[in-house]
C-alpha cells in the first residue's frame, strides 16, 4: 500500500515537488547538525525565564544599564556544559540540590536591590536548597575603586528600607544581613570589609557609567576570599561553587534581557581578583577554569586614580555547596550533574584524557584486533599516605600481609600533598581502589572512573558520611570501617592516628577487591 502510494505521489507533479522539499529539508538539517560547534559549552533546552521585576513599577528605568533598543532583537540561549541537559532520573528533591534543577531555581531567585535611578545596580540570588538555608551571592555593575584603595563603592539605595517591603524582595534578607561563612569567607564576610554601600557615592560612580567599549577591557571581576590553600576539599568545594555561581548567571535574565554573564563573549575578559594574601597553593590554576584572564590580588588593582569596574561578582562560598551541606548525614541520590560538569572542568583544564582507562585495560587494548581483547587479572589498588595527623600507625604490617593475600594487586602507596595536582588526579582516575583513612585525601574519589572502588577508614566513633555520599553520586564502590581502639574522648579525633587490626582491614579490602572481579574483563572468582 505504502509503495503504490508514493508510486501515485510521485507520478503528479504535486508529488514530485513534495518528495523535493522533504530532500532538501533532511538535507538541511543534516547540514546544520554537522557544522553545530562542538565547543565545551552547549546551549541548554528551551527554560522560561522569570520575570524578576513584574512587581515593581519604577518611574524609569535603570540608568547605569544598557537597555534593549525599540527594535526587537534574538537574544540567544545562555550556553551551559552539555552534561546538563542529558535525562535526570534522580528524585525531585536529588534534582534541587545536585542536579540542574539546583541551577534553575537559583536563577529565578534574582532580585534587584537598589533603585533603578541609582548609579550602580546590584542583583543578587540565592539558593536555599538545603535545610532551608538562605545562602546569597551577588552581581554589581558601575562599580568604582577610588584611587589608593582596596574597597569598592555601590551607590546603591538600598530596596530593603522600604516598608512595606516591595513585593518582589518577600523571602530575601538585605546585603547587611548576609551570615559570614566559615574561615571569614562569603558575602556576608565580603560586602562589610570590601564594600561601601550607600548614596555617598554618586559622583565617583557618575564618572562610571559609561559602559566599556574595548574588545580588551575587564568586563567582569570575581571576589574571592578564599579558605586556605592546602586542603584539597576545601578548596574545591569553594572552587566549585565558583563556577555553579558563573552557571547561575549564565542562566538568569539581566535587566537588558539577555544573561548576566555568556560564556561565549565573556569568558575571555573575566578575572577573579582573591582577596586574601595567603600563597597560591596546588590548585591555584583551577580559578582560571571560567575567568581566562590572569589571577589577581586585590592589591594589584590599586591605582593612582579612580577605577571603574563594570560588572563585580561576589559568588557563592565553599561552605555553601550542596556536597559540603548535610555531609553528616546519608543520603540515596546517584546522580549529580553539577558535580559531573565541574569534574569534566577540572579534567579539561588541568589536560586529562576523560576516557582514560586503568592500566590493564589500556595494556590491553594495544593488543591486534584480530587478537581476543582480554585484561590481566590484576587491580590498581592506591593507598592514601597521610604524614600530618591520623595517620595509619601499623600500615607496614598491614600491607605485608595485604600483599600476601593478593599478590595479584599492584599497592602505590602515594602521599599527595607532595606531587602535583594533574598527577594526583592522574593516580585517581588510572586507580581501581582508593583507600584511605577519613580525610582530605579521599576528595580524590571525585575524579575516578564510574564503577571503581573507595575504602574508608575512620576513627573509632566518627559517623562522617560525606565521602559516601560523594561515591554514591560518582557512581562508585563504597566500604567502611572503623579503627580498632576506643578513642581518648578528651582529645580532638582530627589529630589523633590511628590503628585498625588485620583481620579486620583485609576484611574491608577483601569486599571492595571482590567487587571489582567481574568488572569489565576482569574475570577471577571471589572465593
Amino acid at each position: 500500500m505504502i509503495s503504490s502510494s508514493l508510486s501515485s505521489s510521485l507520478s503528479s507533479r504535486k508529488g514530485r515537488i513534495f518528495v523535493f522539499v522533504v530532500i532538501c529539508s533532511i538535507v538541511a538539517f543534516k547540514i546544520s547538525g554537522v557544522f553545530r560547534p562542538s565547543s565545551f559549552y552547549r546551549s541548554l533546552p528551551s527554560i522560561s525565564r522569570p520575570s524578576i521585576t513584574q512587581e515593581v513599577a519604577p518611574s524609569s528605568p535603570p540608568t547605569s544599564v544598557v537597555q534593549p533598543s525599540s527594535t526587537t532583537t534574538s537574544i540567544s540561549q545562555p550556553a551551559l556544559p552539555s552534561i546538563y541537559t542529558s535525562p535526570d532520573k534522580d528524585s525531585d528533591e536529588c534534582q534541587s540540590r545536585y542536579g540542574l534543577k539546583y541551577i534553575e531555581d537559583a536563577a529565578k531567585t534574582n532580585r534587584n536591590y537598589c533603585e533603578q535611578e541609582d548609579a550602580s545596580q546590584m542583583q543578587c540570588f540565592h539558593s536555599n536548597a538545603a535545610d532551608g538555608r538562605f545562602d546569597p551571592f551577588c552581581i554589581a555593575s558601575n562599580v568604582a575603586l577610588p584611587l589608593s584603595s582596596t574597597k569598592f563603592e555601590i551607590d546603591c539605595h538600598s530596596r530593603h528600607s522600604y516598608n512595606p517591603l516591595p513585593a518582589d524582595l518577600a523571602g530575601t534578607i538585605p546585603v547587611s544581613e548576609f551570615k559570614e561563612d566559615w574561615y571569614n569567607t562569603g558575602p556576608g564576610y565580603t560586602f562589610p570589609n570590601h564594600f561601601d554601600i550607600g548614596k555617598d557615592y554618586t559622583t565617583d560612580l557618575e564618572h562610571c557609567r559609561s559602559p566599556p567599549n574595548k574588545s580588551e577591557e575587564i568586563t567582569h571581576t570575581i571576589l574571592v576570599k578564599r579558605e586556605g590553600q592546602d586542603n584539597i576539599w576545601h578548596s574545591l568545594m569553594e572552587i566549585m561553587a565558583y563556577t555553579m555561581t558563573m552557571d547561575i548567571l549564565s542562566l538568569a535574565t539581566a535587566p537588558d534581557g539577555g544573561p548576566f554573564f555568556s560564556s561565549d563573549r565573556d569568558i575571555q575578559n573575566t578575572q577573579v581578583v582573591l582577596l586574601d594574601d595567603g600563597g597560591e597553593g596546588p590548585l591555584y590554576e583551577l580559578w582560571n577554569m571560567i575567568a581566562k584572564r590572569p589571577i589577581r590580588r586585590i592589591k594589584d588593582l590599586e591605582s593612582t586614580e579612580l577605577s571603574c569596574l563594570p560588572n563585580i561578582i561576589i559568588p557563592l562560598s565553599g561552605a555553601t555547596n550542596p556536597l559540603w551541606l548535610g555531609d553528616w548525614t546519608p543520603h540515596s541520590c546517584r546522580n549529580s550533574k553539577i558535580l559531573s560538569v565541574f569534574v569534566e572542568r577540572v579534567l579539561t583544564q588541568m589536560a586529562i584524557d576523560t576516557s582514560i582507562a586503568s592500566p590493564q585495560i589500556l595494556q590491553a587494548s594495544k593488543r591486534r584486533s584480530s587478537q581476543p581483547l582480554r585484561r590481566q587479572n590484576n587491580l590498581v589498588l592506591t593507598f592514601i599516605k597521610r604524614t600530618g595527623t591520623r595517620r595509619l600507625i601499623n600500615q607496614d604490617s598491614l600491607f605485608e600481609a595485604f600483599r600476601q593475600r593478593f599478590p595479584h594487586i599492584t599497592l602505590n602507596i602515594i602521599d599527595f600533598a607532595g606531587i602535583p595536582l594533574r598527577t594526583q588526579i592522574h593516580t585517581a582516575r588510572t586507580s581501581d581502589i582508593l583507600v584511605g583513612v577519613h580525610g582530605a585525601g579521599l576528595t580524590h574519589a571525585m575524579f575516578m572512573r564510574e564503577d571503581t572502588a573507595v575504602v574508608e577508614i575512620l576513627p573509632w566513633d566518627v559517623r562522617h558520611k560525606g565521602f559516601r555520599n560523594l561515591a554514591n553520586l560518582r557512581g562508585l564502590r563504597y566500604f567502611s570501617t572503623h579503627i580498632t581502639s576506643e578513642r581518648d574522648k578528651d582529645k580532638d579525633w582530627h589529630f589523633e592516628d590511628v590503628d585498625i587490626d588485620e583481620t579486620r582491614f583485609l576484611q574491608v579490602i577483601s569486599a571492595a577487591v571482590g567487587s571489582m572481579y567481574h568488572q569489565g574483563l576482569m574475570d577471577l572468582d571471589v572465593a
